[in-house]
C-alpha cells in the first residue's frame, strides 16, 4: 500500500491511499493575516495554507477533531464534497447540522466507525486527546479527538495515529498499547494563549515521550509555526529530525510505501 502524504498547513492534510481515494483533515484554510476572537485577543494567521484545486480532489473521508477556528473554518467547510464520509467530535454538530448529504459518525473515545471504499477497509477509532495541562485549560478549550486510523486491503494494513490537539496524558499510550503505527501524526505548536496559558499542545518534551511510548515507524508533524500563540518552531523540529521523522513545509508532499 502507498501514501502519499500532502501538508497543507496548520493540521489541514491530506492522505493518498494508492491513488484509490484520500483521507482530509480539520480543513481550516483562512490566509495569512486573519485575526480571531475579539480586539486581537485571539491568536492570528501567521502562515497561508498551500494548496491548488486538486490537493482536495477525491478526499472520501474527513476526520474533524474539533470545532475550533484554527481546525474548521467556513472555507474549508465548503470544500467537503456532498457524499463524503465524515467521522468527527460531537462540538462540531452545529456547523454541520446543514450539510445533510453527507455521510456523519459523531464519535466519542474509544468508539469506532467502519468505512469500504472499493476493497479497502478503513477502521477509525477516537482516542483520548487533552487540550490543555490544567483544569481551567482543559474546560475552557473543550472536548477533542484523537483518531487510530487503520487501512486495510488485500494482505496489507496501514495503521496512522492522528493526535489532534493535546498535550502527553498517560491514557493515551496506555489506549494505544500494542497498536503498531506506521504513522504518527502529531499536533505540535506548544500553543499558549493571553490570560490561559498554556501549553495547551505538544511541545518537544511531550513529542519525544509519545515517540517512546508508541515507537511509530514514521513520524510527520504537524500544527507548527501556522498561528501567533505557538512557541514550537520548525527550525526546533528540524533539529530532532532522522529517519523516524520528517519536518514539512506547507504545500509539500511525502511518500509512505
Amino acid at each position: 500500500m502507498e501514501l502519499n502524504f500532502s501538508l497543507v498547513g496548520n493540521a489541514t492534510w491530506v492522505l493518498d491511499v494508492d491513488k484509490k481515494f484520500k483521507i482530509g483533515c480539520d480543513p481550516a484554510l483562512s490566509p495569512e493575516g486573519t485575526k480571531y476572537g475579539p480586539q486581537g485577543l485571539m491568536p492570528q494567521r501567521i502562515r497561508s495554507p498551500v494548496y491548488d484545486e486538486r490537493t482536495f480532489d477525491n478526499v472520501k473521508i474527513w476526520l474533524l477533531t474539533h470545532g475550533h477556528f484554527d481546525h474548521l473554518d467556513e472555507k474549508g467547510l465548503g470544500l467537503i464534497q456532498d457524499g463524503s464520509s465524515v467521522v468527527s467530535h460531537k462540538n462540531c454538530s452545529d456547523v454541520l447540522k446543514n450539510r445533510k448529504n453527507l455521510n456523519i459518525s459523531y464519535l466519542t473515545w474509544h468508539q469506532k466507525n467502519v468505512i469500504e471504499i472499493e476493497k479497502y477497509h478503513i477502521e477509525i477509532e477516537a482516542v483520548p486527546a487533552v487540550h490543555g495541562t490544567t483544569f481551567l485549560t482543559k474546560t475552557l478549550m473543550g472536548g477533542v479527538n484523537g483518531y487510530l486510523v487503520t487501512i486495510r486491503h488485500d494482505k496489507d494494513t496501514k495503521t496512522i495515529y492522528v493526535s489532534s490537539d493535546t498535550v502527553f496524558v498517560p491514557e493515551i499510550p496506555a489506549a494505544l498499547h500494542n497498536r503498531n503505527i506506521d504513522l504518527f501524526i502529531p499536533n505540535m505548536g506548544q500553543a499558549q494563549l493571553k490570560m490561559i496559558g498554556g501549553p495547551i499542545t505538544m511541545n518537544m518534551e511531550m513529542l519525544k515521550k509519545f515517540m517512546s511510548e508508541l515507537k511509530p515507524t514514521l513520524t510527520l508533524p504537524v500544527h507548527v509555526d501556522d498561528f501567533s500563540h505557538f512557541g514550537t518552531s520548525r527550525s526546533e523540529l528540524m533539529n530532532s529530525e532522522g529517519k523516524n521523522m520528517k519536518v514539512l513545509e506547507n504545500g509539500e508532499s511525502y511518500k509512505i510505501m
